[in-house]
């Protein structure tokens, strides 16, 4: 992953398996140009930190649209959250994420392949974070 692409409340995957997925809480730049991130604290394990180059970018899935509270819109073949949609081609290995943001059946289209893109472009245009809901299954 580029050190670009993250920001503070990103899931990413790292080495241990027993640690994934995590909340990005902390990054640290050092001179080396290697950072460190600090992990997330809220899926039950133990802190700890990683160097940048350790952490994989999570594929995105149905389930972590689901943990994310996009509702499946079946008829649409879509899942929803609020006025922001995505169009159901994750079996392809990549999601298009349809904005409807001039509410007159015209859309732009933006590919999403991984959770913290669509964190990144979420938080962007909503200003809201994209976080797992509490009553799901932490699991990814």
């Amino acid at each position: 992953m580029e050190a670009r692409e993250i920001r503070i409340g990103n899931y990413v995957s790292c080495p241990k398996s027993g640690q994934n997925p995590f909340r990005i809480d902390e990054i640290e730049v050092y001179r080396s140009g290697l950072y460190l991130v600090g992990m997330g604290r809220d899926l039950n394990t133990h802190p700890a930190t990683w160097y940048g180059s350790d952490i994989k970018p999570i594929p995105l899935t149905e389930d972590w649209l689901i943990k994310f509270g996009f509702a499946k819109d079946a008829d649409r073949n879509q899942y929803k959250k609020g006025w922001f949609r995505i169009c159901d081609t994750i079996s392809q290995g990549l999601s298009f994420v349809d904005l409807d943001v001039f509410q007159n059946d015209e859309c732009v289209w933006v590919a999403v392949k991984y959770v913290h893109q669509l964190q990144n472009l979420y938080f962007a245009l909503t200003g809201e974070e994209l976080t797992i809901k509490s009553n799901t299954n932490d699991k990814a």
